[in-house]
């Protein structure tokens, strides 16, 4: 049991009950922890073959690699506070399960790659209830599965930013098995930013779904984005309401190629915009004014 001053909690115990402070959580495996308020810190608790339960109830807190499951489970809810969720979080494999819940606040996701909703044959699933939030990662995050994955990236309320690199932004790949990624978001005014392969890119028999419901967005993309697949793949995008933009590469916004399926839906709105750059608009260059050099 925990007081009320600032703790350090640097073994490896299995049952934590702290009731203020800002404390620094460092091990864990096969434990409980309740924390009731105070800007705490957590790293190093992973379910590597374990189970771990995390609840903090009130305060700014920093997470370092948390929820993160091998072959256990790594559950973690915050029930308020504007917090700051580091490396790969949500990230699952080898049959892990890893969830994580942030009912409130605004807050900071900040992952490279695999993060934010990754899964290789596990189930990963984030929720952010409310709060307007910013996702940074790299590759393979943001609802990204592989190998029978399921990941599931669910952002409720708020304005959100989303920037990602490649397989990003519900992202599956049906090789050896098929996998499963879903990126939900229910309302707000929203921006998406990724590069290949995201927004909605199935292949190899992966099934990736991307749902926003309400709110005026903006989409940003490279090649294969935006309800695109291949080789029997499936992809959906569904945008249901409000002014939006959205701006892909290449075989984009409902491509579907080598026996993929693909679903670009929305309201149809007049006021939605609709851009496939080319390289030359991508590179910014002025075709007309480079061709004269040579004329």
């Amino acid at each position: 049991m925990g007081c009320k001053r600032n703790e350090k909690y640097a073994s490896n115990y299995k049952f934590i009950i702290d009731f203020g402070g800002n404390d620094s959580y460092e091990t864990g495996n096969n434990s409980f922890l309740l924390d009731m308020k105070g800007g705490d810190e957590y790293k190093g608790l992973s379910g590597n073959n374990s189970i771990n339960l995390v609840f903090d109830l009130a305060g700014n807190d920093i997470y370092r690699r948390i929820p993160y499951a091998v072959q256990g489970i790594d559950f973690l809810v915050d029930a308020e506070g504007n917090d700051e969720y580091f490396g790969s979080v949500a990230y699952s494999y080898e049959n892990g399960m890893a969830v994580l819940v942030d009912a409130e606040g605004n807050d900071i996701y900040d992952g490279k790659n695999y993060s934010q909703g990754y899964s290789n044959n596990g189930f990963s699933l984030l929720i952010d209830m409310r709060g307007d939030d910013i996702y940074k990662a790299s590759n393979y995050c943001q609802a990204s599965s592989e190998n029978g994955g399921v990941s599931c990236l669910l952002d409720l309320y708020g304005n959100d930013a989303f920037f990602a690199a490649d397989h990003a932004q519900s992202y599956a790949t049906g090789l050896p098995r098929t996998s499963l990624s879903i990126f939900m978001n229910l309302a707000g005014d929203d921006y998406y930013e990724a590069k290949d392969f995201s927004q909605g890119y199935g292949e190899k028999g992966g099934m990736a779904f991307f749902f926003d419901f309400l709110g005026e967005d903006n989409y940003y993309a490279s090649q294969f984005s935006q309800a695109s697949s291949s080789w029997l793949g499936l992809a959906v995008l569904l945008d249901g309401d409000g002014k939006n933009k959205f701006s892909g590469g290449f075989f984009s916004q409902g491509n579907q190629r080598w026996g993929g399926y693909s679903f670009f839906l929305n309201d149809f709105n007049a006021d939605d915009i609709y851009e496939i750059l080319t390289l030359p608009e991508k590179l910014d260059i002025d075709l007309s004014k480079l061709l004269s050099n040579f004329l």
